[in-house]
């Protein structure tokens, strides 16, 4: 995440980025930069990918807000998705498929 936030896209030679950097400042303490690969970056994604995204997010959340003590009277919880597949008549390969109106929940 740290590579992306700070303006780097690929996601390969972390190693070398991070030579450069003073990762005790970003992560809370020093970690070499030949240990930030790669490798780790994938299994470290594959991790995530196992726990779940949203519970990750919830967990997150809720640190966040007992942390600096937040005062929370309601909790939204937005759980709309759209799935699109298939091939519809009259619309182009490269052609983007908008819906004609949107509805709330």
């Amino acid at each position: 995440m740290m590579n992306i936030v700070s303006g780097q896209k690929p996601l390969y030679r972390l190693e070398r980025f991070y030579e450069n950097t003073d990762t005790e400042k970003l992560f809370g303490q020093d970690v070499a930069p030949e240990h930030l690969t790669d490798d780790t970056m994938a299994r470290v994604l594959d991790d995530l990918y196992d726990i779940g995204p949203k519970k990750i997010m919830t967990e997150l959340a809720m640190l966040t807000i007992n942390r600096f003590e937040i005062p929370v009277t309601s909790i939204h919880a937005e759980t709309t998705s759209k799935n699109v597949y298939g091939e519809y008549a009259g619309c182009a390969e490269d052609e983007e498929l908008l819906p004609d109106k949107a509805w709330l929940k």
